[in-house]
Order: C-alpha cells, then sequence, then structure tokens
C-alpha cells in the first residue's frame, strides 16, 4: 500500500466548503483511477482552515 499527502489551506472560514469540495468534486475521479482504495479529509479544530487530503493506493505505480 502507499500515501499520498496533499496539505490545503482554505480562504479563511471556508475549511469547511473546502472540504465539501473535495469530497464532492475529487473523490468521484479518484473513484475511476486504478488501484485507488480510500481517502480521507482531515481537519484541526483549532485551524479549520488547514485541510488535509490523504489517498490510499495499492502501489506507488498507483498514486503516480
Amino acid at each position: 500500500m502507499f500515501a499520498g499527502m496533499i496539505q490545503l489551506a482554505a480562504r479563511q472560514g471556508r475549511g469547511k466548503e473546502l472540504t465539501t469540495l473535495m469530497t464532492e468534486r475529487s473523490l468521484p475521479v479518484l473513484k475511476q483511477q486504478p488501484g485507488f482504495v480510500q481517502a480521507i479529509a482531515l481537519t484541526s479544530e483549532n485551524e479549520q482552515d488547514q485541510v488535509i487530503g490523504i489517498s490510499i493506493w495499492n502501489s506507488k505505480a498507483d498514486a503516480d
């Protein structure tokens, strides 16, 4: 298994909107990719405008 990570900064007060956008637009595209296993979006209670996305793949080659 291989995990990829991205860290995004939303405009102030728009962290939840960014998380929703990632879920609604990016996740369907990822699900169509060979080797995709799962995606997770994380936010902090203290810094809600910071979003971390983690994608899990069968291999690094699949992630690339």
